[in-house]
């Protein structure tokens, strides 16, 4: 039976803890990170962190002690999922991943561990549990292109009926989309 915990969204005060525990992960167990500067794992971990959801479990009387947390797009995509060597094997993981509505079957993951402390091959351990993992390194290079590099927004003159295929706004990184609220809300915090 999985210890009481309590189930909640990230908040900004968790970054430093989420970011830092990614990053120790993938360097000491995914042979995908093995050699990598803590600069280029950033650039692999950040558009994930910025762009998909966080969930975050804490001990009921705890709500600062992170015990693990799961960063997911979705039914169907887990960013990463982490969980306090001290308190694995307690049902914390299935507890997140049934907070964040990730139903068996095949999950795609942007960031994999290749191996896990008293499992084995990772990938393997979660076909055990009814999961089948598709790694895709190049979703966070594909995300950080989107948030970076916005597609021109397209719009009829007023006047002439001509297309106007520009960008709204300054060019460049730090641009802000005007035509797209969401686009700037999601540049900000990765960019801050």
């Amino acid at each position: 039976m999985p210890a009481p915990v309590v189930i909640r969204p990230a908040l900004s005060s968790d970054a430093n803890f989420i970011l830092d525990s990614m990053r120790r992960t993938l360097l000491r167990q995914s042979a995908y990170a093995a050699g990598l500067e803590p600069d280029v794992i950033n650039q692999l971990v950040w558009p994930v962190i910025a762009t998909y959801d966080t969930l975050v479990a804490t001990p009921p009387d705890d709500d600062d002690e992170i015990l693990g947390y799961i960063i997911h797009d979705g039914p169907g995509a887990v960013g990463f999922i982490y969980v306090k060597e001290a308190v694995r094997g307690r049902g914390l993981a299935n507890a997140l991943l049934d907070a964040a509505q990730i139903a068996q079957g095949e999950i795609i993951c942007p960031l994999l561990v290749t191996k896990l402390s008293g499992v084995g091959n990772f990938a393997k351990f979660c076909e055990t549990k009814g999961y089948t993992v598709r790694f895709r390194p190049w979703l966070p290079l594909s995300i950080n292109a989107q948030l970076m590099n916005p597609k021109p927004v397209k719009s009829v003159g007023a006047s002439n009926g001509s297309t106007d295929t520009t960008s709204k706004g300054a060019s460049g990184v730090g641009a802000q989309d005007t035509s797209r609220p969401d686009l700037d809300e999601t540049l900000y915090k990765y960019r801050n």
